[in-house]
């Protein structure tokens, strides 16, 4: 039976909150944040890289979570509904 590594990513303008559980929901590590840029990105591909091997896990499942406000219209003063 293959262990997963389920990877929790709450997303904000200016960083994201990231929460490593195990399939019976116990966390693997403390949560912890990182940039919302390409260094973020970077360091947390590099914290799923090394829990990967360290807890024995063989597949990696993400979940992101984000408000309204964290991306920017490219129709700015329209409403998104119209836009689509």
């Amino acid at each position: 039976m293959s262990k997963t590594l389920f990877v929790g990513i709450d997303i904000s303008l200016k960083e994201a909150t990231c929460c490593f559980l195990n399939q019976k929901g116990n966390l693997v590590r403390k949560i912890f944040k990182v940039d919302n840029n390409i260094s973020g990105f970077e360091k947390l591909k590099e914290e799923i890289e090394s829990a990967i091997p360290t807890n024995n896990f063989s597949l990696p499942l993400y979940w992101f979570g984000s408000n309204q406000y964290v991306w920017i219209s490219p129709f700015p003063g329209y409403p998104v509904s119209q836009a689509v």
